[in-house]
C-alpha cells in the first residue's frame, strides 16, 4: 500500500522492520520507570491530624466569636483635625498609585496579543 504522498514507498511492507520512529517510541515506553504509588497509609493519619487541628481551631473560633463581638465599639474613632490632614494627602497617594497599577495593566493586557515588544 503506497502513501498519498509518495505512491512508490510502502513504509509498512512485509518482511521489514518497522521504521526507526516506531521503534524509537517503543524503546522509550520500555525504558520509563513505573510511577510511584501515592504513600496513602502513611498519609492518612496526618491529613487525620490535619483536619482535626483545622476543625478544632474552627469549632474554638465560634465559640468564642459572640464573646469577642460584645467587646467591640462600633463607634467612630476621634480623629484629630491635624491628622485629617495627613489622611487626605494619604488617600490621594493611594489613589495615584492604584491608578497607576490599572493603567500598568489595563497595558499589558492590550498588549498582550501583538508582537510590538
Amino acid at each position: 500500500m503506497a502513501t498519498p504522498m509518495n505512491p512508490g514507498i510502502n513504509p509498512q511492507s512485509h518482511g521489514e522492520p518497522p521504521p526507526a520512529p516506531s521503534r524509537a517510541r517503543r524503546k522509550i515506553i520500555s525504558a520509563t520507570p513505573t510511577p510511584i504509588p501515592f504513600p496513602g497509609k502513611r498519609a492518612l493519619p496526618g491529613m487525620l491530624l490535619a483536619a482535626g487541628v483545622f476543625g478544632w481551631g474552627a469549632f474554638d473560633f465560634f465559640r468564642y466569636l459572640p464573646h469577642t463581638l460584645r467587646q467591640f465599639s462600633f463607634a467612630a474613632p476621634r480623629v484629630p483635625i491635624p491628622a485629617v490632614r495627613d489622611l487626605t494627602q494619604a488617600g490621594w497617594v493611594a489613589l495615584a498609585c492604584a491608578l497607576s497599577l490599572l493603567s500598568w495593566w489595563l497595558s499589558i493586557r492590550l498588549t498582550r496579543g501583538s508582537k510590538i515588544l
